[in-house]
């Protein structure tokens, strides 16, 4: 799922997974530990304010999406978290 939404941006290969893993990851946390934010909150600060601006920058979508919102639907669709 990953490679296949990687290949789909344009630019570096690398540079396009650390977005799209950044966009999982922070979705991750925002579906299924919301109740621990305040452990999580601060450190993912950074990492939001990068993926904003990079995403905004290279203007990037994935089926017509924004990447923060095809991440949030591949968590919700594909992530079960025991």
């Amino acid at each position: 799922l990953l490679e296949a939404a990687v290949s789909q941006l344009p630019g570096d290969a690398a540079e396009n997974r650390r977005i799209l893993s950044t966009a999982i990851v922070l979705a991750v946390l925002e579906q299924h530990f919301a109740a621990e934010r305040s452990m999580w909150s601060a450190v993912t600060r950074k990492s939001k304010s990068w993926l904003a601006k990079t995403a905004k920058d290279r203007s990037l979508f994935l089926g017509g999406i924004p990447i923060a919102q095809w991440a949030a639907d591949v968590v919700k669709y594909n992530v079960r978290v025991a």
